[in-house]
């Protein structure tokens, strides 16, 4: 029979024990009573998580013991507090800035249904810069993640101590046309000129010399030979 790992083992000796250490949302004001009903948004605090779904909500027959507060994302978007900031830099047609805008809209919905803590604070223009604030790193992570999924360019991230994020999207540069990229070639009767003009002048041709007459040599006479 295969022993247990030691991780195994470590895991089996923690049940049942707590750490004390507090959660993300009980980092604002500590770890308080449950259950707990924002006032404004409606989410509940349970077991150490604030959600949004019903069977979340406490029964009816409870409402009594239920401590109403302000839930810490409803603080950070009225005191404009954000955790995450995301820009989007560059020149965009109107048509992919109003999808850029719907997309980042539809996965901040999405986030806060599973998780209400995560929130948008802020979403403006100015010029050719979109900045949105979030209440959440992560979501703002998740937010730079989606446009460049869905519309290509890049996203560089940027951690700082105090945990927040500053996330810088930019999108695609357009492709030049082939026209552009060519480069003007030069003529070719430029070329010959430039050349003609950097070439020495010819010197006058000197004229062809006359062949020398040669002497037509007479043949001498055979000598008569002397008679005996």
């Amino acid at each position: 029979m295969a022993t247990k790992g030691k991780s195994l083992i470590r895991a089996a000796n923690r049940i049942g024990t707590t750490t004390g250490r507090l959660v993300a949302a009980e980092t604002r004001r500590g770890r308080g009573s449950e259950p707990v009903l924002c006032e404004r948004c409606g989410a509940v605090f349970a077991k150490r998580l604030w959600r949004r779904s019903a069977a979340s909500r406490p029964a009816a027959t409870s409402l009594a013991a239920i401590e109403w507060r302000t839930c810490p994302a409803c603080e950070q978007v009225a005191n404009e507090e954000w955790m995450g900031r995301l820009v989007v830099r560059g020149r965009l047609a109107p048509e992919q800035d109003e999808a850029i805008g719907k997309r980042l809209r539809n996965v901040a919905s999405r986030a806060e249904f599973t998780q209400p803590q995560r929130r948008i604070v802020s979403m403006e223009r100015s010029g050719n810069v979109l900045e949105v604030l979030t209440t959440s790193q992560k979501l703002a992570h998740r937010l730079g993640h989606e446009l460049e999924k869905a519309f290509g360019g890049r996203t560089r991230y940027k951690w700082s101590d105090d945990g927040s994020l500053e996330a810088a999207w930019t999108p695609e540069p357009e492709p030049k046309t082939k026209a552009a990229a060519r480069k003007p070639a030069k003529p070719a009767a430029g070329r010959k000129q430039a050349t003609a003009a950097k070439a020495k002048p010819a010197k006058p041709a000197k004229p062809a010399r006359r062949p020398k007459a040669t002497a037509v040599k007479k043949k001498a006479s055979p000598k008569g030979r002397r008679k005996r």
